[in-house]
């Protein structure tokens, strides 16, 4: 295979990563409106869009699930929805302010979830996912989503890197 043709697959799997996080967000946060007032409806009507999401990802990075450590996902998941009702809790009560805090949290935990997806994805092996790995992996897609607007806007220009990390900026 030539050079640029594993970019080609790498700015491809990354793309599809990128397409399903934004199409779980926009899920995550039209079930976080629909289902606000009823209390933790929302967290359990989740689970299967972080369950779908977790398949498009490994998908895209070339991961079979049920090779990814469960574990540290499920624990990712779980403590993740707990802290977003914990957030929403108190605004419950207020009619479009819940709606509006249910949304903007159901899409910010959607994202740090994606960014625990990626993480066990590079490193299938991972017992445990910290605070620190979740930074990381985040920082890492904001790195390659900038990159991929800048080659975008350039003629036919393509990523020229051949590992499965996202192409770094030029400083």
């Amino acid at each position: 295979m030539s050079k640029v043709g594993a970019s080609s697959e790498v700015a491809t799997s990354s793309e599809s990563a990128m397409r399903a996080v934004g199409g779980a967000s926009v899920a995550a946060a039209g079930v976080a409106v629909m289902l606000s007032p009823i209390p933790l409806a929302d967290e359990l009507a989740l689970l299967p869009v972080y369950a779908w999401l977790t398949a498009r990802i490994a998908h895209a990075r070339g991961r079979r699930v049920r090779d990814l450590p469960g574990g540290p996902l499920a624990k990712a998941a779980l403590v993740g929805l707990g802290v977003r009702a914990a957030l929403n809790a108190p605004l419950a009560g207020v009619p479009g302010v819940a709606a509006a805090m249910n949304a903007a949290t159901a899409v910010g935990l959607t994202q740090i979830y994606a960014a625990c997806v990626d993480h066990v994805c590079r490193e299938p092996e991972a017992k445990h996912i910290g605070v620190r790995d979740i930074l990381a992996a985040l920082r890492a897609r904001g790195r390659w989503a900038r990159t991929a607007r800048d080659s975008a806007a350039t003629e036919g220009a393509r990523p020229t890197s051949t590992s499965s990390e996202p192409p770094r900026p030029a400083v």
